[in-house]
């Protein structure tokens, strides 16, 4: 991914920002009312993320 694309949820890329290699980041995001996925609209996720490495 890359952080600044915006093609992930909303707040979902910044709350990567810092995280180095190696550090697990519990993401939490809430599904846009509009979502495609019907039953995910509106709903909160928690997305467990390993930072496997930063490039540029």
């Amino acid at each position: 991914m890359v952080i600044g694309s915006g093609t992930y949820i909303d707040n979902f890329e910044e709350q990567l920002i810092g995280a180095h290699p190696g550090d697990k980041v519990e993401v939490t995001v809430i599904f846009p009312d509009d979502y495609q996925a019907a039953d995910l609209a509106g709903k909160e996720a928690v997305f467990d993320v390993t930072v496997n490495g930063i490039y540029e």
